[in-house]
């Protein structure tokens, strides 16, 4: 899945942002802060980059304006719970990522599906102000997401 995910990502974040230089990872093996360093991109980032000792299984750097940002994709292969999102959610926290997504083949769990929509919680998934992790359904035949699953609805880069 990896693969796929990271050439989706990065042709997405380079339609969005034409005026920035787009670089994307697979880092499931590495922390964010290490790939920092060895990407030779700490001035983008400032010394904060050194508090991100997590580890996203893609991750998107868009260097823009001499400043660095970041896009988080998580893939799980089974069902995404809130075990799984409360930790894309923790990751978000710290980093705050312009972008930070959650996605599976198997889309979400009865019960985190239960939450968002029914009972209309997507501001468990708010990180920073204004900034809301994606959770979608991944479609491995056409490699991409599935648009209709986004939640929450109207989420988009």
């Amino acid at each position: 899945m990896y693969p796929d995910v990271r050439e989706w990502l990065e042709d997405r974040l380079r339609r969005v942002m034409k005026d920035a230089d787009v670089r994307v990872y697979v880092t499931s093996r590495t922390t964010v802060a290490d790939l920092i360093e060895r990407e030779h991109l700490t001035r983008y980032f400032g010394d904060i980059y050194r508090t991100y000792d997590i580890m996203v299984d893609i991750t998107g750097i868009i260097i823009r304006n001499n400043k660095g940002e970041l896009a988080f994709i998580e893939c799980k292969l089974n069902k995404i719970s809130l075990r799984e999102l409360s930790q894309l959610l923790g990751y978000s926290v710290v980093a705050r990522p312009r972008y930070s997504m959650i996605i599976s083949p198997r889309g979400t769990s009865d019960s985190l599906r239960t939450l968002l929509i029914s009972y209309r919680r997507t501001d468990i998934l708010e990180y920073a102000h204004g900034r809301k992790i994606a959770v979608a359904q991944w479609n491995a035949d056409k490699k991409d997401i599935d648009y209709a699953t986004i939640i929450p609805s109207g989420w988009s880069f």
